[in-house]
C-alpha cells in the first residue's frame, strides 16, 4: 500500500474540519440554508412539544437531513458552475435550475412527511 493510500488519523480529522468549514459557509452565506435551519429547529421543537414517537423521530430526522443535504449539494453545484463559467451561460443556468428543483422536490416531500406526522397530534389538541 502506498503512503498516499495509508490510513491517517490526521487526514480523517482534517476531513471533518473541511466539512465543518462547509457547514459554516452555508450557515453564514446561504439564505435558503438558514431558512431550512429555522424550519428544522421548528420541526424539532414541535416534535418535542407533541411527544412524537421514536419511529416518527426517525422520519423527521431523515427529512431534516435530506433537505439540508440537498441544499448543500445545490450550493456546491452553483459555486462549481460559477467557478467554471462566471458569465451567464444557458446550460449552466439549466444545471442550476435543475439543482434548485431537486431541493424543491425534496422539501415538498419532507413537508408532506411533517404534515402526515404532525396533523393527527394537532387535530387531537383541537378536538
Amino acid at each position: 500500500m502506498s503512503k498516499n493510500n495509508a490510513f491517517s488519523l490526521k487526514a480523517r480529522l482534517m476531513s471533518f474540519s473541511f466539512a465543518i468549514k462547509g457547514l459554516r459557509y452555508l450557515a453564514v452565506y446561504e439564505h435558503n440554508f438558514r431558512v431550512h435551519m429555522v424550519v428544522a429547529f421548528s420541526v424539532i421543537s414541535l416534535g418535542v412539544c407533541l411527544q412524537v414517537t421514536r419511529f416518527e423521530w426517525l422520519w423527521l430526522i431523515m427529512a431534516i437531513a435530506s433537505v439540508m443535504s440537498a441544499e448543500a449539494m445545490n450550493t456546491a453545484i452553483e459555486r462549481a458552475c460559477d467557478a467554471v463559467i462566471p458569465e451567464h451561460n444557458q446550460l449552466i443556468g439549466v444545471a442550476k435550475d435543475v439543482a434548485a428543483g431537486a431541493v424543491f422536490i425534496n422539501a415538498c416531500a419532507c413537508a408532506l412527511i411533517g404534515v402526515i406526522i404532525f396533523l393527527p397530534y394537532i387535530v387531537l389538541i383541537f378536538i
